[in-house]
């Protein structure tokens, strides 16, 4: 990366996280609520499956909370407010069903 800072927001170990300047551990997919958009370009919404260790934030508060350090103001506050100016962006998760959440094992 030409000397450039590799951060990695990440769930796990891997072969990025041994590669990265900075790691910056995030919750997990069932360790979060979302939109994804499946094959047939549906979005679908999802619900954590289980609670993330203490401390662990989703990457996109993660994100927004080093953006406030750096004096950035970002209208997100909570994940309805994501899913608030996704449409926008993304016109497939205009009516993004909620799927049932699963029963934790």
């Amino acid at each position: 990366m030409g000397g450039a800072a590799h951060v990695n927001l990440t769930s796990n170990a891997g072969a990025l996280t041994s590669a990265a300047s900075v790691v910056v551990p995030v919750a997990c997919d069932a360790e979060m609520s979302g939109t994804f958009v499946n094959a047939k370009g549906i979005a679908q919404q999802f619900k954590k499956a289980i609670r993330a260790p203490g401390g662990i934030k989703t990457a996109w508060e993660t994100l927004i909370e080093i953006g406030a350090h750096l004096g950035w103001t970002v209208d997100i506050a909570r994940l309805n407010d994501v899913r608030r100016d996704m449409p926008a962006k993304l016109p497939s998760a205009a009516g993004a069903s909620s799927a049932p959440a699963a029963p934790a094992s």
